[in-house]
């Protein structure tokens, strides 16, 4: 069975792209499509294309990257693949947010909240509120930044998802910080902290603590800014 055989070439590419050997992941995601393609799966055709898309954004080819997960959203419209339309449209908006074209990712994010609540798909609106947050926090548009992190931390609530509460903690935190409104912001890192702390987020707790000694040291709160180092 074709299909079969694309399926079993894309999870050995990605075994291969996990460990970073992204040459042979390109290689065998490329088999992948091939294959898809004689098989006649549009889904499938899809799927390898954002395969190749994401292996050859690892490889700093944004504008290559970009023409496979363009690829990848018209094929799933065309078949009405809401998941691989809302998978295509991340992919778009990352390399827009990479190359800082803020206005055309924020322009996506409005097509994936409408398809996200359309399919109630709340963890895609958690993740696109947190995005929106972040653009919004780059642009200066603090008021806007803090209205996303406030619908991401309603959602997550409503999930019981720790990760994304524990983001929309330090994404306030950070925009209360910018704007010198410091005694919120610390208290926001804490909370944040201690989520971080209950799921073992690693990274998320060096960023946490990084970000609240800088706050504690433009208070002017220097021993309290080392202790969190």
């Amino acid at each position: 069975n074709m299909i079969y055989i694309a399926t079993i070439t894309g999870k050995l590419g990605h075994c291969e792209y996990d460990i970073g050997n992204l040459d042979k992941a390109l290689k065998i995601f490329n088999e992948e499509l091939s294959l898809f393609k004689q098989a006649k799966d549009n889904i499938g055709i899809a799927m390898a294309e954002g395969d190749i898309g994401m292996t050859v954004l690892r490889t700093g080819d944004l504008e290559q990257a970009l023409n496979h997960f363009k690829t990848k959203y018209t094929i799933s419209k065309k078949n009405d693949s809401k998941r691989m339309i809302l998978q295509a449209l991340g992919n778009i908006a990352l390399i827009y947010n990479i190359r800082g074209e803020y206005e055309q990712s924020l322009e996506i994010y409005k097509e994936v909240l409408m398809i996200a609540e359309d399919t109630y798909d709340l963890r895609s609106q958690a993740q696109t509120y947190n995005n929106k947050g972040i653009i919004f926090k780059n642009k200066g548009q603090f008021k806007d930044a803090l209205s996303s992190y406030d619908k991401l931390l309603k959602i997550a609530l409503k999930i019981g998802d720790k990760n994304e509460e524990s983001n929309s903690y330090d994404g306030m935190a950070t925009v209360y910080h910018r704007t010198q409104k410091f005694k919120q912001s610390v208290k926001l890192h804490l909370k944040a902290i201690k989520i971080e702390k209950e799921i073992n987020d690693k990274n998320g707790l060096a960023s946490s603590y990084c970000n609240l000694s800088l706050t504690f040291f433009d208070m002017g709160k220097i021993d309290d800014a080392k202790t969190h180092l």
